[in-house]
């Protein structure tokens, strides 16, 4: 009787601390997208602003800003959560049991709610967008870019820390730049863009992030493959 309590008392130790674990970790994923997202609405959104910067940076310009911050970010929060900053990261690994269930579907959520915190703390900040025309081409770009994306993050999982973080930075920064500053192929940064109507609505983020989706998994399985 007393080994059994004594069990179950060792168990329920270890279920809190993986509990609490797994609030850090959602913590730091929140964290971490919410900076991001607060650094492109302030620093890089697509057309101008007033309260900080009278002229509109140019999309090069931009792509360099995306890249150092993604790097940065991914380096900052590694240990606490991993740094995924892409909700099709965390469950294109959940899917492939490589990562608990639990936790993939908490950080998407955590990265959910950081990039609605983020856009809205920079969006004090930002002058009014235009909803654009949702074209074919848009769609395609997304699928593409969040291929691109989350291929180099698998293709870079074993190099060391900081050439992973750089290695993804410029893939992202990439992407970018070759869509004239429309896509930024992360699920979660597109519905806070919806949401907040920086130029889609919540219509139009469906199709971008259903294939923002499907490219994240084609990019995952594909780099799995290369580099297994």
């Amino acid at each position: 009787r007393k080994d059994r309590d004594a069990d179950d008392a060792t168990m329920s130790d270890i279920t809190s601390s993986e509990n609490e674990g797994y609030a850090f970790a959602m913590a730091g994923e929140a964290l971490a997208l919410g900076a991001f997202a607060a650094i492109w609405i302030v620093l890089v959104a697509a057309t101008g602003w007033t309260a900080i910067i009278h002229t509109s940076i140019p999309v090069t310009l931009q792509a360099l800003m995306l890249a150092g911050a993604t790097a940065f970010l991914m380096l900052t929060f590694r240990d606490m959560s991993g740094g995924h900053l892409n909700p099709v990261m965390t469950l294109a690994t959940g899917l492939a049991g490589r990562q608990h269930w639990r936790a993939s579907v908490g950080y998407s959520i955590a990265h959910i709610a950081g990039a609605l915190g983020g856009i809205a703390i920079g969006y004090a900040f930002a002058t009014a967008q235009p909803i654009f025309p949702l074209t074919e081409a848009r769609v395609i770009a997304e699928f593409l870019g969040a291929a691109v994306v989350i291929n180099a993050v698998v293709a870079l999982r074993n190099e060391a820390p900081v050439d992973a973080a750089l290695g993804t930075g410029a893939a992202v920064a990439l992407v970018y730049w070759i869509s004239g500053g429309e896509t930024l192929a992360n699920p979660a940064l597109t519905l806070a863009q919806g949401l907040f109507g920086l130029g889609i609505d919540t219509i139009q983020a469906g199709p971008i992030v259903a294939a923002q989706l499907l490219g994240g998994f084609t990019g995952y399985y594909v780099a799995r493959l290369l580099w297994p």
